[in-house]
């Protein structure tokens, strides 16, 4: 693909701003004019309802209405603002959190009646630590992670220990997805996003020694979108921990190459 002229990055939970702008400078470097969001994750989404969750997304709606990169999609071709060139959007996106973040946005931009411009360029997918499973291990470290007193952990993990058996159990009575099922099976949707679909390339970037999202369930996410048809490429590491693969091995710069 060409150089994007836009790239979203979708956090991980909890994810500092000077973390992710290391990222940002990278993106920086190789596409000096492109425009940079950052979408940040914080465990408040995860417990804020649908209207809620949506209403913190509204403004990157309308910052993506007002560029040009969609339209609504019974908004007059004639009146429509449309961009003067082609101009595709790069997502990037950390782990589960920022997973689930993307397909809050996938369902405000479906509810909306959004699509993508007419004069979009190409676009691509980068899928860095994600999707994992839910396990519950896993989950509590994910939200503990940035607790240093192990009195805080306990008492955190016990929250957390709490909740996930108890969604667990309402999903299981009401047979209805759970949130991890939910962004799987979204980012398996040819037309998840307005400015993608099955041609678009993606990469999924993950770790044998990822504690947080575990190899084979991102592997069999990769066997499933390929059985769908999507372009699909791995950058498969083998002891960088979650979310930090790229930082491990500076050299290899998988996403960036792979652009």
């Amino acid at each position: 693909m060409g150089d994007p002229s836009l790239i979203l990055m979708f956090g991980w939970m909890q994810a500092k701003l000077a973390h992710l702008e290391k990222y940002s400078s990278e993106y920086a470097r190789r596409y000096p004019c492109a425009a940079q969001l950052i979408v940040r994750c914080h465990p408040s989404f995860f417990i804020k309802s649908k209207a809620a969750q949506h209403a913190m997304l509204s403004p990157l709606v309308q910052f993506l209405l007002d560029e040009g990169f969609i339209v609504i999609q019974d908004e007059d071709a004639v009146g429509a603002s449309q961009p003067s060139s082609q101009r595709g959007i790069l997502t990037h996106v950390f782990s589960n959190g920022g997973a689930s973040v993307l397909t809050a946005l996938s369902t405000l931009l479906e509810e909306r009646r959004l699509r993508q411009a007419s004069a979009q360029g190409p676009s691509a997918l980068v899928l860095d630590s994600t999707p994992g499973k839910a396990h519950l291990s896993r989950t509590m470290a994910a939200f503990t992670a940035q607790l240093r007193s192990p009195l805080l952990r306990y008492a955190a993990n016990t929250i957390v220990c709490f909740g996930y058996l108890l969604l667990l159990a309402y999903h299981k009575i009401f047979r209805r997805a759970t949130l991890v099922d939910r962004f799987r099976s979204t980012l398996l949707s040819r037309r998840f996003l307005p400015w993608g679909s099955e041609h678009t390339p993606r990469l999924y970037i993950f770790s044998h020694s990822d504690e947080l999202v575990g190899c084979e369930d991102v592997e069999e996410h990769v066997a499933d979108a390929k059985r769908s048809g999507f372009r699909v490429e791995t950058e498969l590491y083998a002891r960088s921990a979650h979310v930090a693969h790229m930082r491990t091995d500076p050299t290899r710069r998988a996403c960036l190459r792979w652009l």
